[in-house]
């Protein structure tokens, strides 16, 4: 009985693990009601999960990815009317859409939603953000020791740890995006390090009624610097291609 009892207690966690992986494997999105009314989700979000396992939630606010006519780059027409996408907050999974709606198969996809045989969306070619050139100075050995020590409860910060908070992305993740380095300067500005981060003379302390939900992290501006010496020196990760049909 006791080995009975074992192998579904280890059945059931390893069931919960999945179902947890599953649930964090989303992106959030937000678009004119026009765009969604039109099918184009409903016909694309399917195809997505089933080529990269990851899902897609259309949301009101709050959003990872913003899809408007406003802002942003212009990256699909229907008709006349030309939508825009913003990527607000940039993860793993944010970026894998993106890539996918730029590449071979998501254009595809795109175009062969039609209707009286004609297509119904013409996928527009996004305008790629300029790469610039980082040079900054630090120490960056400090920096490893300051990212084990006050970033790693959280993110994968060096090459051989696997430890991270669901889909928090990796430093060598956050090193691909073209501004890195503002998002490393401003990172305490940045949802969720608000709540839980103390930068002498720069952050305002917590306010009594609103304690910190951890244990806060303080770090001063040296250290800080000598993170981001540190982040520069790490090589960018390989988000990889969008999985291609068998």
């Amino acid at each position: 009985m006791r080995i009975v009892k074992y192998i579904c207690s280890v059945i059931l966690l390893v069931t919960s693990l999945s179902y947890v992986n599953a649930e964090e494997r989303i992106v959030t999105m937000s678009a004119p009601n026009s765009l969604i009314a039109s099918g184009f989700f409903d016909y694309i979000i399917p195809r997505f999960k089933l080529k990269t396992q990851i899902s897609v939630k259309l949301v009101s606010d709050s959003a990872m990815i913003a899809i408007s006519k406003n802002s942003g780059r212009a990256f699909l027409k229907m008709g006349d009317i030309v939508f825009k996408i913003d990527v607000i907050e940039e993860n793993n999974y944010s970026q894998k859409f993106l890539n996918w709606l730029k590449s071979d198969v998501g254009k595809k996809t795109i175009s062969s939603i039609q209707e009286n045989d004609e297509p119904v969306f013409v996928s527009l070619e996004m305008e790629e953000v300029a790469i610039r050139q980082v040079r900054l100075s630090g120490d960056a050995k400090l920096g490893l020791e300051q990212s084990q020590q006050k970033c790693a409860r959280c993110h994968v910060v060096e090459k051989g740890r696997k430890n991270s908070i669901g889909s928090t992305p990796s430093f060598f993740a956050l090193r691909t995006f073209d501004d890195w380095d503002l998002r490393f300067s401003g990172f305490y500005l940045l949802r969720p390090h608000p709540a839980f981060t103390i930068i002498p003379d720069v952050t305002e302390p917590f306010d009594d009624s609103r304690p910190a939900p951890i244990v806060p992290i303080e770090l001063n501006l040296n250290e800080l610097q000598a993170i981001i010496a540190y982040v520069q020196n790490i090589p960018p990760a390989d988000l990889g291609e969008p999985v291609k049909h068998q």
